[in-house]
């Protein structure tokens, strides 16, 4: 439960992990009736059938550090629209806005380091980044991704105007200016030169001019004034198995 005063405007990000009691049980299950049915000459099931690998053995794969089904290489440049960002929604836009939510793999190729550039054309700029590592726990460390932003023009790195660390990810905030571009780098560091430098991670990755920020704070709106329940502002449910093709983004709504 969220308690706020309905006088004040309320900036927050919220992350939701769902995890299974006990995600092979079905399919253990299945495979067991299979196996039964087989041997008495009954007939198997088309799922059966059509199942190339066992439950257990598409786990061990999909275990691999380097098991890219999912996800997707990062761009070089995400503000050019040959730069590669088009699969995630960019580049940034004339306006200076860009929104990219996706499943990032970082991969052996650069021993785990990947640089995107960002031209900002000297515009002043306030980037969002979130790292989400819960989902990703047996494949992922947080502690063992370090990001860095970086104007081409300069030695030293941007730090960040605001930061927020959990266990299973971070935030941070970054205010852009005095420079015609940055670097965002991404690096894996491991221990052990056999060991993978892969690694996978949720990616949210938000830009817009600085002046947006004062107005997504503004209290101004149809709403102002008026009673809002802050339990109002979510869903009643969230259905973990519907399909994608299916589910239906969210928004709040009032006449």
């Amino acid at each position: 439960r969220i308690a706020v005063s309905r006088d004040r405007c309320l900036d927050f990000s919220v992350l939701l992990r769902a995890t299974p009691v006990s995600p092979d049980a079905k399919a253990d299950a299945k495979e067991v009736a299979d196996a039964e049915a087989a041997a008495s000459g009954s007939t198997v099931s088309e799922e059966g059938k059509v199942q190339e690998l066992a439950s257990r053995e598409e786990g061990a794969v999909e275990s691999a550090p380097c098991f890219s089904m999912g996800t997707v290489p990062l761009p070089l440049d995400i503000s050019d629209p040959e730069g590669g960002s088009k699969i995630l929604g960019g580049p940034m836009g004339t306006d200076g806005r860009l929104l990219i939510r996706t499943h990032a793999l970082l991969t052996d190729m650069h021993d785990g380091r990947k640089k995107m550039f960002l031209g900002t054309n000297g515009r002043k700029l306030q980037m969002k980044v979130g790292v989400i590592m819960a989902g990703y726990a047996r494949l992922s460390l947080a502690s063992s991704l370090t990001f860095t932003v970086q104007p081409t023009d300069q030695n030293k790195v941007v730090d960040p105007l605001e930061t927020w660390n959990s266990e299973e990810g971070w935030e941070r905030v970054y205010i852009l200016e005095g420079s015609s571009g940055v670097w965002i780098s991404f690096h894996h560091s491991h221990r052990e030169r056999g060991e993978s430098a892969c690694l996978h991670f949720g990616l949210e990755l938000e830009i817009h001019p600085y002046e947006d920020a004062a107005k997504m704070i503004d209290c101004g709106g149809p709403l102002v004034g008026r009673s809002l329940d802050p339990q109002e502002m979510f869903p009643d449910s969230l259905d973990v198995n519907q399909a994608e093709d299916e589910s239906k983004p969210f928004r709040l709504a009032k006449p």
